[in-house]
């Protein structure tokens, strides 16, 4: 099942499948970022009530692990299209379209899970550069 987010004027398209959520680190994903994390921490909130509803079941994944992998994702997909600008190498092209690909699933589905979850707590600190005075509660899960 595909479903669409508008979010803060912008259109995310999520995919759902059996313990995985796909999404692109496009344009849109990209400014959604970049203007505040409630943003973003609406569309994981979104996400895994959809995933819920179309699935029976909930996804195993906690909100701020999801925040940090699709930022995660983002930030790299970022970097690495700078890195291909500065040498146009095929693995620096292949690692960004990697990176441009989100998958977000279980433990079950997806091996780097443990990763998304050990760094969650980092969230607070991915917003520092371009936070607005509303995001101190997003930040905090308020």
């Amino acid at each position: 099942m595909t479903q669409s987010y508008h979010i803060e004027n912008e259109q995310i398209t999520a995919t759902f499948t059996s313990g995985v959520v796909r999404l692109r680190a496009n344009a849109a994903l990209q400014r959604l970022m970049r203007n505040n994390i409630k943003g973003l921490s609406s569309l994981a909130s979104f996400i895994l009530r959809d995933y819920e509803q179309y699935n029976q079941k909930r996804l195993a994944i906690k909100p701020d692990s999801l925040i940090v992998e699709i930022a995660g994702h983002v930030y790299a997909y970022q970097l690495l299209r700078w890195l291909r600008r500065k040498w146009p190498a095929a693995f620096l092209k292949m690692l960004s379209l990697r990176a441009c690909t989100i998958d977000c699933g279980d433990r079950v589905k997806d091996s780097n899970r443990w990763f998304w979850d050990f760094f969650r707590f980092i969230k607070p600190l991915l917003f520092v550069v371009n936070r607005s005075k509303n995001d101190e509660d997003a930040i905090r899960g308020s």
